[in-house]
């Protein structure tokens, strides 16, 4: 497989002092014990109390999680743990920033501050303070990985700008499995060819940029119907078929440099033999195939310790102490940070884990934070001039336009002819950019809302008698299966009754591609995959002939791999 090349720019020639004098072996020759333990964590913590606190009590409640500021401190302070990961969607990037250089202020050493944000910043921060970029899924569709390698660069530009070091991206699933409740729309799509090029893109940009990139799920999480989050999911596949789908992006991610790969907490009855033991709990998995057998040189770092598909084999403190037997670097949100490190160092006075094995762990840290403190921002461009620019504007703009794709046609391009019979239906409950920029372009459009009427589906159906190409939008969908995707139930009754008058009738989604096979009577599918603006202006170039549809589902919607127990 090609790889993209690693382009180092001229924009990171800047040095951090702090880097300059950051000597990770000197630092490691000063630590205790529990401080090597501590520096191994990064802890869990929400980005702003006031704005999250239903989160903070539903963690709570999962898991016993404690994410509140003054515990967050104390542990800082006392305990002397090694970084934090930031949780909550409601927070200003601006506040962020200022957190982040808050507990920076208060710790001994240097913090290594994660988000996982995966491909935009909005998983983490609110939408009015950042730009958002497309998921995943959509960026699958997307066929120059140049354009991918360019969202990463353009994400770690952004998090360097807020005090963030590692971000755990990318999703390197290869997503098979339809009924998948926790990876689906994470994942670039279900070709092994197109998710590792799309991943290793995505890494180099990030890394290019000066942040540290993390590969996830090792060992793969796409063909799963757990979440594990609450229970421990089962991959029973063979070890051929491992390698030909879910271990497939790892290689070339570690042949391009990637610098951390996190490990699922999954059942993998291939690669481990103790059943119901965790893929994160195991020296098998961790040490001798991925570290040996793959060669991999980087930081490992578990899921979060409090996910259910951890906890149910091992209980805090205990867990933590497995994970580093297992051949992990990192250990992701201990649900107890002060007992881990307790059970850590019994761990050593005891023998059961080696202090030279511990210093090799507490050393790759040392050194991760040292590479990313290096490159720091220490520009005085303001953190809105950066996270909302032009240029990032346009780039999200340029992803959309780029990942629309005909995933079904009656004609190698059944939008260029040009005809007055078009008219346009939109299923919504307001009005929407999409229908803005039809009405540019002097096609007769209508609406519909979502919940219409029997008597309004009737009389749309008799305006629509006069039209010889019908285009159906529909939006405000979800990427839930259980919930039909959130499609009207009156728009598979619409496609059949204009079908019976005759019509060609098109479909445009702004949603999952996993709904198209519900609209096999239709003659042409467009897919927009979201209902953001830009993705909507784009659909509705396309079915005005202004511009061609460029992408490639990343899916195949009419195979659906539904092998694992759950």
């Amino acid at each position: 497989m090609k790889l993209l090349p690693s382009i180092i720019t001229l924009t990171l020639l800047f040095f951090s002092p702090l880097a300059a004098k950051f000597n990770p072996q000197k630092i490691l020759s000063q630590m205790t014990v529990p401080e090597k333990a501590a520096e191994l964590m990064i802890v869990a913590a929400v980005s702003n109390e006031e704005k999250n606190k239903e989160l903070m009590e539903h963690w709570h409640e999962w898991a016993s999680y404690r994410l509140d500021q003054k515990y967050i401190e104390n542990l800082i302070t006392q305990d002397k743990i090694g970084g934090i990961i930031f949780y909550g969607n409601n927070t200003d990037a601006a506040e962020q920033a200022a957190l982040s250089k808050h507990y920076q202020s208060l710790s001994k050493r240097p913090l290594l501050i994660t988000l996982d944000i995966e491909n935009s910043l909005t998983n983490r921060l609110h939408k009015k303070s950042v730009t958002q970029y497309p998921c995943a899924m959509t960026l699958g569709a997307i066929n120059d990985p140049q354009l991918i390698y360019q969202l990463g660069y353009e994400l770690g530009r952004q998090l360097r700008k807020i005090g963030v070091h590692w971000t755990f991206s990318p999703v390197a699933d290869v997503n098979c499995n339809a009924l998948n409740p926790i990876i689906n729309y994470r994942s670039f799509g279900s070709d092994q060819e197109r998710v590792t090029r799309h991943s290793v893109a995505l890494m180099q940009g990030l890394q290019d940029a000066g942040v540290l990139a993390c590969a996830k799920h090792f060992p793969g999480h796409g063909d799963t119907i757990a979440d594990s989050h609450e229970k421990l999911p089962l991959i029973a596949h063979d070890i051929e078929r491992l390698k030909k789908v879910e271990l497939y992006p790892y290689s070339p991610l570690i042949e391009a440099g990637v610098r951390s790969i996190m490990m699922a907490h999954l059942e993998v009855t291939a690669l481990e033999n103790e059943k119901g033991k965790p893929s994160s709990l195991s020296h098998a998995i961790v040490t001798k195939l991925l570290k040996k057998k793959m060669g991999f040189k980087g930081i490992v770092v578990t899921d979060a310790l409090g996910m259910k598909g951890a906890t149910v084999y091992a209980k805090p403190g205990e867990e933590e102490v497995q994970a580093l037997e297992a051949g992990n670097d990192v250990l992701l949100c201990p649900v107890d940070p002060k007992a881990a490190i307790a059970a850590i160092v019994e761990a050593v006075k005891n023998g059961r884990i080696s202090e030279k094995e511990l210093d090799k762990k507490v050393l790759k840290v040392l050194n991760a934070k040292k590479w990313a403190f290096k490159h720091e921002d220490t520009q005085n461009a303001t953190i809105a001039s950066i996270l909302q620019s032009e240029k990032a504007r346009a780039l999200k703009k340029l992803l959309y336009s780029k990942a629309i794709t005909i995933a079904q046609a009656s004609s190698p391009n059944p939008f260029a002819q040009k005809t007055s019979n078009k008219a346009v239906l939109a299923l919504r409950n307001e009005k929407t950019p999409f229908e803005k920029t039809i009405a540019q372009h002097n096609i007769i459009q209508y609406a519909l809302p979502k919940t219409a009427t029997d008597d309004e589906i009737a009389t749309a159906i008799n305006t629509l008698k006069n039209h010889d190409h019908v285009m159906i939008s529909v939006h405000g969908m979800s990427w839930n299966r259980e919930e039909n995707y959130n499609i009207p139930e009156q728009t598979f009754a619409l496609i059949k009754k204009l079908k019976g008058l005759g019509k060609q009738v098109s479909v445009i989604l702004f949603g999952s591609p996993y709904s198209i096979p519900q609209f096999k009577e239709a003659d042409n599918i467009i897919v927009a995959y979201e209902n953001d603006e830009d993705a909507q202006t784009a659909a509705a170039e396309v079915i005005c002939g202004v511009r061609e549809a460029e992408g490639t589902l990343p899916i195949d919607p009419y195979v659906n791999q539904i092998s694992q127990a759950a």
